[in-house]
């Protein structure tokens, strides 16, 4: 049984209660005696009341002498000493688990292939920590959690929301590799993945899951190549082919081999409305005044360039989805006019991103059964320093508390054997 006082629960009131009882005997043995004899005497804030005439016996009045005075002072801290104070559990503050989200293309792929629309790997997962961060996770760590959505792909800030962030649920572009959860085996993270490849000794768990999921798997000059979720891989129109924007203003030899590479591999002119490409080949800005005579070098070529600063040394950089143009145009033919010419055709099979819906075999293929298992250390520690903490003060209240009882019973004593 518990009762509360002000910030302290009583751990045992009812040990305290024959103390109490005491205490209330001798302040009516007070009235008691005051009642006896004596004339009587205003007891508190009668005497702000207006006097009244007559003979009339006035109010009864409490005689309370020193000794007697601190005999129930004593006993009322006896009283709280016996009953156990002890400082109320807090409320445990949130705990804050990092979800760390694999982002890899087999990730956004549906749980069910006969339902391409509907829940994908990630919300799988992610609705499975959340359902368990609002229950059992919450009682088995201790209290109520706060999810911290962080992707693994770089550049991407963590997020701290309830449920998966939008900007998570959409692909990254270009896709990003299968994580490896290395140094990240925590009491405060929670692996978020579709296949459990291995398990966490502390941290938590959740792997969506999912079959197979048949579809493009590569494109080709002809098509996609689509797989059949079993052993075969065939050309078919599953996909849209992909897209290529050219700046505006680019040195016409090196258009002309763009648009062959383009003709080539069957890719498509985006359109000027089109925001979303599979690569962008851009220049630099041609409006500057000047123009500088370079050198620019490749794999087996060289070749006097005019580029818009002094000391530019390639003709350009590949990023994926993406290849920028160093130079404004060539001063002259390259002195290997054919490896210039593979040298950036490569460059461009490298940039270009495949469209959307085509996913590489290994991340279409069976991810397993669903896995979920809460972090496994880290909050028991917390909740039992606690409870040993608290435990320490109601020792030391109610150490205090007999103490001073202590005191003004020898007070109460002392006071008594000089009549008072």
């Amino acid at each position: 049984m518990s009762a509360t006082l002000l910030s302290l629960e009583l751990a045992r009131p009812l040990h305290g209660a024959v103390p109490l009882v005491l205490a209330a005997v001798l302040l009516l043995a007070s009235l008691r005696s005051a009642r006896a004899g004596g004339p009587a005497r205003p007891l508190g804030t009668a005497r702000f009341l207006p006097e009244t005439s007559g003979d009339g016996a006035r109010g009864p009045r409490l005689d309370l002498p020193p000794s007697r005075l601190l005999a129930i002072g004593a006993l009322l801290l006896s009283a709280v000493a016996l009953a156990g104070p002890t400082p109320r559990e807090p409320a445990p503050d949130a705990r804050v688990l990092r979800v760390l989200v694999d982002r890899s293309p087999s990730m956004y792929l549906p749980i069910d292939p006969a339902a391409p629309a509907g829940e994908r790997r990630i919300e799988a997962a992610a609705r499975a920590v959340v359902e368990a961060a609002r229950g059992p996770w919450s009682a088995a760590l201790g209290g109520p959690l706060e999810l911290e959505w962080e992707p693994l792909d770089r550049g991407r800030p963590a997020s701290r929301a309830p449920a998966l962030p939008s900007e998570l649920r959409v692909p990254p572009r270009p896709a990003v590799p299968e994580p490896r959860f290395v140094g990240v085996d925590a009491a405060d993270v929670v692996w978020l993945t579709d296949k459990a490849r291995a398990r966490p000794a502390r941290a938590g768990l959740a792997a969506g899951g999912g079959p197979a999921v048949p579809g493009p798997v590569a494109w080709s000059p002809r098509g996609a190549l689509v797989w059949d979720g079993r052993d075969t891989v065939r050309e078919a129109d599953a996909a849209r082919a992909p897209l290529l924007a050219v700046a505006d203003g680019l040195d016409d030899g090196l258009a002309a081999l763009v648009e062959a590479w383009r003709v080539d591999r069957g890719v498509e002119l985006a359109a000027r409305n089109d925001v979303e490409v599979e690569l962008s080949v851009q220049g630099p800005d041609p409006s500057g005044s000047a123009a500088f005579e370079v050198v620019v070098r490749g794999t087996g070529w060289s070749a006097r360039a005019l580029a818009p600063r002094a000391g530019v040394d390639a003709a350009w950089a590949v990023r994926p989805g993406r290849v920028e143009l160093g130079i404004l145009a060539l001063a002259g033919d390259p002195d290997d006019p054919s490896a210039f010419a593979v040298d950036l055709l490569g460059a461009l099979d490298r940039a270009v991103l495949p469209p959307p819906g085509v996913v590489p075999l290994s991340e279409r293929r069976s991810a397993g059964e669903a896995a979920l298992a809460a972090p496994t250390e880290g909050a028991g520690d917390r909740t039992s320093a606690g409870a040993a903490g608290r435990a320490r003060t109601a020792r030391r209240i109610e150490a205090m508390a007999a103490l001073l009882a202590a005191l003004l019973a020898l007070g109460a004593a002392a006071a008594r054997s000089v009549g008072r």
